[in-house]
Formats: structure tokens, C-alpha cells, sequence
């Protein structure tokens, strides 16, 4: 839709420009929500004009906006000298670093949240943050394709990306060699873990509605203790075929955590018999139903099923979670 062919949008666009014409009322929660509103409703509009406005409001308007890629102004801030400032303290000094990075006050965590930026402008964000950094959240991302390189955090530890719902290519993840702890939520354009094979360190694993349809990749991980699938609907292990999931799960040996929550089509628990460390399973929403042989697993401490499913022989020294059936 074109604001320029709807007086009602016309109306609401004028009154919106005239609130953040006061910078003082900006942070109000009324102007907040017509910003949203008319940002939302504006899919062609020329930037200029809201040139008179304070840089950070402008930003505040077009990173909502389908056509923001458009506008040259980020780019500019991200290569600028300020930018570069703001993300090497540990506190900000400008509040237009908030729509790309948070720091927190140690230094040690950075946040990049809600925004649409490219690869490009993610990977020149990623540059400028301080290489002390340990943990990093890539939070409701929504454009971008691919992961930024990471070879200037040498310290990166740990990396949690939420809602990107673009991502499709992880390679660069085997830059991050130090990683130990990756979570990677509503990312289903991500078909391999490939990228993983090397990262020899990586100790947690949770994947949440990815597209990956194999972990053989994952065998390699000797320190890989915490393994979570949920809801990664392209596993699967049917009883016709060679049944690739389970057969790469009985190589991890050293697992101590496993869900496998909504992959349908496990029908088998004699392979999860073998991963004779496993303290926490979930297995809740499979095909599983015969559960006797985890009576074999000795460290077993919470095992959580569908609510009708029967498990006597472990009820008496595991606790029993349940969860009813989608």
C-alpha cells in the first residue's frame, strides 16, 4: 500500500510527523505506537521527507519500513566514527546505537536486535564490536541471509539467534572457533550443520524449527554434551529406511541432554538406550511409544512424554514429565 493513495493513511502519516517534530515527546508511549502504526503502512515514501527530523527518529520510521535497504543514512552511521565509539564502550553514548547493538556494561555480552539490517550492514556491525565480547544475540533479524563473519571475536563463546527468519547460510560459524554454547530459534531456511564439523569446542546445541534434515555432521563434536531438536520437522527416522537420525544419535556418546520433541516418525527408543549418560530426555510428540528399553539408562533423571504414555518401570526413579499431545 501507498500512503500517497490513502487520505486515511495521508491523515495519520501528517499527524505522526507532527508529534516527532518534538524530540521531547518521542519516547511517549502514544508517538511509539503511531510510529509502528504508520511505518507498518508506508511501503513507498521518499526519505526525504523527513529530513528535518532528528536522525534517530528518521531511523526509528524506516527501519520498519519493506524499503528501508533504500535509504543511504544507516549505512552512513554504521561506517562513522561515532559508531564505532558506542560499540567499543561499555555504555551508550548515542540513543540511535540502540536500534543496532546493545552492549552490556562488562563488555563481555552484545545484543543486535530488531531491525532489518542486511548482510552487509549485520557483517559491519559485527566488525565494530569490541573482540572482547563472549556472548552474542542476534534477535528478530529479519533480513538478513547470511551469518557475518566472526574471526574479530576471538573470544565469542556463545551466539543465540532468534527469528531470523531469512537465514539460510551458517558457514560462517566455523570462524568461531571457541564456540561452546549455539541456540538457533524459527530458522527453517537452515538445511545443514555442516558449518558445525570443526567446532570442536561446542558443548550446546539447541535448534528450535530449523530445516536441517541431518546431524550426521554432528558425530564429530566429542564435547557435545546438550543436543535439543524440537520441532525440526525434516527429521525424521520412518520405519521404512536407514532411520539417519538415530543412527547418528547413538554416536554421541558423551550426551547428557536430549530433546527430540515434535520430530515425527521416531518409533524406535532402543538406539537412545545406548547414550548411557543421558540425565535429561525429551521425546514428547514422536511416534515412540514402546519406552522400556530407557529403563537401561542408569543417570536418567527427567524423562518427558505425551500425558497418556505409560512409563512404570522408570516412574519410581526418574521424574516424569508430561506434556499433552499437539
Amino acid at each position: 500500500m501507498n500512503v500517497e493513495n490513502n487520505q486515511a493513511l495521508d491523515n495519520l502519516y501528517d499527524y505522526a510527523i507532527d508529534l516527532l517534530a518534538s524530540p521531547e515527546k518521542f519516547h511517549s508511549q502514544a508517538v511509539q505506537e503511531t510510529i509502528e502504526q504508520v511505518a507498518r503502512s508506508i511501503l513507498n515514501y521518499d526519505p526525504e521527507e523527513l529530513s528535518d527530523l532528528p536522525f534517530s527518529i528518521r531511523v526509528a520510521v524506516i527501519d520498519r519500513s519493506l524499503e528501508h535497504k533504500q535509504v543511504d543514512q544507516i549505512q552512513h552511521f554504521l561506517k562513522s566514527d561515532i559508531c564505532s565509539a558506542i560499540m567499543n564502550q561499555d555504555h551508550h553514548m548515542d540513543s540511535l546505537a540502540e536500534y543496532f547493538i546493545e552492549v552490556i556494561d562488562d563488555g563481555r555480552s552484545a545484543r543486535i536486535r530488531d531491525n532489518r539490517l542486511d548482510d552487509a550492514h549485520l557483517q559491519t556491525v559485527i566488525n565494530k564490536i569490541n573482540n572482547a565480547v563472549e556472548s552474542l544475540i542476534l534477535d528478530n533479524c529479519k533480513i538478513f541471509k547470511k551469518l557475518p563473519d566472526f574471526q574479530n571475536l576471538n573470544n565469542l563463546k556463545s551466539i543465540i539467534i532468534r527469528s531470523a527468519l531469512n537465514l539460510s547460510d551458517i558457514s560462517t560459524l566455523n570462524t568461531a572457533e571457541n564456540l561452546e554454547y549455539l541456540e538457533i530459534h524459527n530458522a527453517m531456511d537452515i538445511e545443514s550443520f555442516e558449518a558445525l564439523k570443526d567446532n570442536k569446542e561446542l558443548k550446546t546445541l539447541i535448534a528450535d524449527r530449523c530445516g536441517v534434515s541431518s546431524i550426521e555432521t554432528l558425530t564429530s563434536l566429542e564435547k557435545l554434551s546438550h543436543l535439543e531438536l524440537s520441532k525440526c520437522f525434516h527429521l525424521t527416522d520412518y520405519v521404512h529406511g536407514d532411520k539417519p537420525l538415530l543412527k547418528s544419535l547413538i554416536e554421541l556418546k558423551n550426551l547428557e541432554v536430549l530433546n527430540l520433541s515434535h520430530i515425527f516418525g521416531l518409533k524406535n527408543a532402543t538406539p537412545l538406550a545406548t547414550l548411557s549418560r543421558l540425565k535429561q530426555l525429551d521425546i514428547s510428540n514422536t511416534g515412540i511409544q514402546d519406552l522400556t528399553p530407557l529403563s537401561e539408562l542408569e543417570n536418567l533423571e527427567s524423562l518427558t512424554v505425551d500425558a497418556k504414555q505409560e512409563v512404570p518401570e522408570l516412574s519410581d526413579r526418574v521424574e516424569i514429565r508430561t506434556v499433552d499431545r499437539d
